[in-house]
């Protein structure tokens, strides 16, 4: 009876896959290198708390400004007035409120 070889029936690298368990070489110098950058990362940032917590607060003082709104002015059409038209709008105008 000779072995059958399943990894290799269905295509399998049985190298890459032992590579990818957590205890292998490979993943343990990833582990590894992984961890330092780390702890090199939070030391800064350890660090740079301990700065920020001694130095003095900055206070930033902001300006609001109004917004101006463009105000687009309306325009008056030049309107031309028969003669009777403009001695009715004067006659209106002279009477004040008694219109």
């Amino acid at each position: 009876m000779s072995e059958v070889s399943w990894a290799a029936e269905l295509g399998i690298d049985m190298g890459e896959l032992m590579a990818e368990h957590p205890l292998s070489r490979e993943s343990l110098l990833e582990a590894g290198a992984s961890a330092r950058k780390a702890e090199k990362y939070w030391s800064k940032d350890r660090m740079l708390a301990r700065v920020e917590a001694h130095s003095e607060p900055v206070t930033v003082e902001t300006v609001v400004e109004p917004v101006k709104i463009a105000v687009k002015r309306t325009r008056v059409k030049n309107y031309v007035f028969t003669e009777a038209q403009m001695r009715a709008a004067e006659r209106s105008l002279n009477a004040g409120g008694a219109v």
